[in-house]
C-alpha cells in the first residue's frame, strides 16, 4: 500500500516493483541491493535535464552562470528540501540501527534516495517521463534563481511565456501617505490570477507585485 501512495503522489506507476525498492532501499539493508547504482544514474540524468532547462530558460546567461545556476539546483540541500515536499524519507528501507539514529531525515540519504528514485524512473518509463518529473518538482526553483529574485518583473515574464501565457499588467490602485513619503498600492494581472502589493515607489510596489505572483505561479508547478 505504501509503494502504491508513493507511486501516485509521483505520477509514476513501476511494473517492475522490484525496481522501486531498490531506489528506496538503504545500503545499511543487508543482502538486498541498495540504491548506489541507481543514485549513480539518477544524479546524472537529473544533471541533463536540469542543464537543458536552463539552457532554454536563459538563453543570455553565458556558460559560468548557467554552471552557478545548475550547481545550486542540484545541490545536497536542493535535493535533501525536495525529497521532503514528496515524503521519501517515509518511505526509505532502512536498517534498524540506521532507523535509531534519525535516518529517515539525513540529508544525504534524502538526496541520494530523490537521485535513485530519478534512475529508477528512467530506467522503467524512459527519458521523457522522467524529465518530465524533474521539470515538475525543479522549474519553480529554476525560476526564481538568485539573479532572478533580483529582477522579479523580467523573472515572471519568462515564467508566463515558458508556459504560453500573455505579459502581465500592472496597475496603480492607490497612493497613501504625505507627498514626501508615499506608500504605493499596485495590482497585478497575470496567469489568470490578481495580487497586491505594495512599495515606496510604483517601481518597488511592481517588483513586491511580481515576487508574490512568481510563488504563486510557480508553487503550482511543484
Amino acid at each position: 500500500m505504501e509503494l502504491e501512495e508513493l507511486q501516485s503522489s509521483i505520477g509514476v506507476h513501476f511494473r517492475n516493483k522490484e525496481l522501486l525498492i531498490e531506489a528506496l532501499t538503504h545500503p545499511s539493508v543487508e543482502k538486498c541491493p541498495s540504491y548506489e547504482r541507481l543514485e549513480f544514474l539518477g544524479d546524472a540524468v537529473l544533471n541533463l535535464v536540469v542543464a537543458s532547462m536552463l539552457y532554454s530558460l536563459f538563453p543570455g546567461d553565458p556558460e559560468g552562470r548557467l554552471s552557478h545556476r545548475q550547481s545550486a539546483l542540484v545541490c545536497k540541500s536542493t535535493l535533501a528540501m525536495l525529497a521532503r515536499q514528496m515524503n521519501l524519507g517515509s518511505y526509505i528501507y532502512l536498517s534498524n540501527s540506521e532507523e535509531a539514529c534519525g535516518g529517515r531525515e539525513k540529508i544525504s540519504n534524502l538526496e541520494n534516495v530523490l537521485e535513485a528514485l530519478i534512475g529508477a524512473i528512467f530506467l522503467e518509463a524512459g527519458f521523457e517521463t522522467v524529465a518530465c518529473f524533474i521539470e515538475k518538482h525543479w522549474y519553480g526553483l529554476a525560476v526564481q534563481s538568485d539573479s532572478i529574485k533580483a529582477n522579479p518583473k523580467s523573472a515572471l515574464q519568462e515564467l508566463l511565456q515558458a508556459k504560453g501565457m500573455k505579459p502581465p499588467t500592472y496597475s496603480i490602485i492607490n497612493k497613501l501617505g504625505p507627498a514626501h513619503s508615499p506608500i504605493f498600492e499596485v495590482e497585478i494581472c497575470a496567469g489568470g490570477k490578481r495580487n497586491r502589493a505594495t512599495g515606496t515607489s510604483k517601481k518597488a510596489a511592481e517588483e513586491n507585485a511580481a515576487k508574490q505572483m512568481l510563488e504563486d505561479l510557480t508553487a503550482e508547478t511543484r
